[in-house]
């Protein structure tokens, strides 16, 4: 077992266990799908944010798609959905290849994994450089950021076995066009020697041969290019020595020399010491930095928090000799750019924030509990999968003409949803109320009446849901208050270590059992990791959990004579708290190691509460009149 592995499981197992505490958080820009590594641009006056795309309570980094969101006042966030996939590996329950919308959305099917991406825009295209996991970069094209995007290659553009291209860690692509035209990516990790610029044809799915090699100090992934004042600023994630942060260098050149200047964001207070990636755009006289964080995960209290990023939005200000200050994170984001106009039509994805019922067996493999985004109409977001008093808000909303009611288009399997419409908080004034009748799936349009006027700018505008037949007590999760994370669950390490001593050893076995976490209402416990065995010994403990469940089992490691399996891990729900590690596979002693089992730590006694209803409405759009 290496030492990073050692490392890793610590750390894990000290995020866990860590005492209880209070978390407050109004950032992310969007709140009901985790997302990381942004690249933010600009395209058509408006920012745009491309994502990777984690998955609640994932371990490690399988990553298959991109999330888009964008926004033009930088409060309320549209969810773009799900805009690229690749096609090889990525089955998420949807079916190999397919995307959430049930269709084959495949652009690159030659791909694993798409991890972070990079963007550039060219003559009113934009073009996305995907690496597939750390090994090369493709490049999509497509004539706005929702897609369709499109593979002109059906292969790599940038490959590892081209010694001059060749990174240790060949990923993190980042687009640059200059004011001359000429255009950059910049992409590499894990070494100051190993930053890598190549320049690109002016068709921008080309390359020049030859790659320039830059040697940037505690250099370990995230390349980022943005040009200030005519000078460039290349900026990176640094090292974990202790933590890693976003440092830059600064040059006269896109291609360097570069000079270095320090640091622009130190390791995010909610980051959990983790990895870190930023990227920095200038919009409307102002420069913004987007980088990841796991406060979401924190707020949320997933079992396992380190790998279940969000992405944020705060503003970066330069010195006036160029040097840019270190960016404050702040817990609101930037200033509302403009009030938020509710006379046109707005979309029910454009939201400032949501709110979700508490459950973790109703997890999604693709995102968060409750709200999410399915493909409407016109191929394009709809708000999906409503449960009883989740909602939506949205910020700054000017009601100086004084609208009497309005229209909203949606489809519904049922006549059990409605919507209350209130006034600053999630039970503020009630406006209206908005019963949803059956269409049988078919989109209609709906007109409604308010039962109070309005006027003015309101802070915030809430849509919450209704639902029959669902609890009338299920608690919600709002991210803009204050959160109690509960104390976990007692340790109770289990099993002990597979493959028995030489000459007669088997196999080693895999770490059978996993975090129960402690957290309500559920607490189940995480399977185990699966074990590592030298080809043709005995099989070692149980894989993950399936994402798609919600708890782990029972830990029945067992002692097998020819290295056998390994427990299943994890405390039983309602209970919760740790459960142990299950059995580390192997035989018996000589032979091989302790089968082990189940402990369940410290149980917390935590009723497992209902399950939700999830609404059959799909919801469009409205429109105040």
């Amino acid at each position: 077992m290496s030492h990073k592995t050692l490392k890793a499981m610590f750390a894990a197992v000290c995020t866990l266990v860590c005492a209880a505490g209070v978390v407050k958080a109004d950032q992310p820009v969007i709140s009901h799908v985790y997302t990381a590594d942004p690249n933010a641009f600009v395209f058509n006056d408006r920012i745009y944010i491309i994502c990777s795309h984690d998955i609640a309570n994932q371990r490690g980094y399988d990553l298959f798609d991109y999330e888009l969101v964008s926004t033009d006042d930088l409060q309320n966030w549209t969810d773009h959905g799900f805009v690229f996939s690749v096609g090889r590996n990525h089955d998420f329950g949807y079916g190999r290849g397919k995307g959430p919308y049930g269709e084959d959305q495949t652009v690159a099917p030659w791909a694993g994994h798409c991890y972070a991406p990079g963007t550039a825009i060219r003559d009113g295209k934009v073009y996305l450089y995907f690496p597939d996991g750390g090994s090369s970069i493709g490049v999509a094209v497509a004539d706005k950021p929702e897609g369709p995007y499109k593979d002109p290659l059906g292969k790599t553009l940038i490959a590892g076995n081209v010694s001059n291209y060749a990174s240790r860690w060949l990923f993190d692509p980042a687009g640059f066009v200059d004011d001359d035209g000429r255009a950059f990516v910049y992409y590499g990790g894990n070494g100051n020697d190993q930053a890598r610029i190549i320049e690109l044809n002016k068709d921008m799915i080309s390359l020049h041969p030859e790659a320039i090699h830059l040697n940037v100090p505690k250099f370990f992934e995230a390349s980022y290019m943005h040009k200030y004042k005519g000078k460039y600023y290349f900026s990176y994630s640094t090292q974990f020595s202790p933590t890693a942060n976003i440092d830059y260098l600064v040059s006269d050149s896109p291609t360097g020399p570069f000079e270095y200047k320090g640091t622009i964001l130190d390791n995010p207070k909610q980051n959990l010491g983790n990895n870190n990636h930023a990227s920095i755009i200038e919009y409307k006289g102002h420069w913004y930095i987007a980088y990841h964080d796991r406060k979401l995960a924190i707020a949320s209290n997933l079992r396992n928090k380190s790998d279940s990023r969000c992405v944020n939005l705060d503003e970066m200000f330069y010195n006036e000799d160029g040097t840019i200050k270190k960016v404050v994170e702040t817990e609101h984001g930037p200033k509302q750019l403009k009030n938020f106009d509710p006379m046109q039509k707005c979309r029910f994805v454009t939201m400032n924030k949501s709110g979700k019922i508490l459950t973790e067996e109703e997890a999604k493999a693709e995102q968060m509990p409750g709200l999410k985004s399915t493909m409407g109409p016109n191929k394009e977001t709809v708000l999906a999968s409503m449960q009883n008093n989740s909602w939506i808000r949205v910020s700054g909303v000017d009601f100086s003409k004084k609208p009497t009611g309005g229209t909203l288009k949606y489809s519904a399997k049922d006549d059990n949803t409605s919507i209350e419409i209130r006034k600053g908080a999630a039970d503020g004034d009630l406006l209206a109320t908005v019963k949803l009748p059956n269409t049988n799936g078919e989109w209609k349009e709906l007109n409604f009446k308010l039962d109070k006027a309005v006027d003015g700018v309101f802070d915030y505008l809430y849509f919450v849901f209704k639902v029959q037949g669902a609890p009338a007590t299920a608690a919600l999760f709002d991210s803009s208050d204050v959160v109690t994370v509960a104390a976990a669950g007692g340790q109770g390490f289990g099993g002990g270590f597979g493959g028995g001593q030489p000459p007669q050893g088997m196999g080693q076995g895999g770490f059978g059992g996993g975090f129960g976490g402690g957290q309500p209402p559920q607490g189940m416990g995480q399977g185990g990791f699966g074990g590592q065995r030298p080809a043709g010994q005995g099989q070692g403990g149980q894989g993950q959990r399936p994402r798609r469940q919600g708890q782990g089992g029972q830990g029945q490691g067992g002692q097998r004579p020819q290295g056998g399996q390994g427990g299943f891990g994890g405390g039983q729900p309602p209970q919760g708290g740790f459960g142990g590690f299950g059995g580390f596979g192997g035989g018996q002693p000589p032979q091989g190691g302790f089968g082990g089992g189940q402990r369940p730590g410290q149980q917390q006694q935590q009723p497992a509460g209902p399950k939700p209803v999830e609404s059959t409405a799909l919801l469009d759009w409205y429109q105040f009149k």
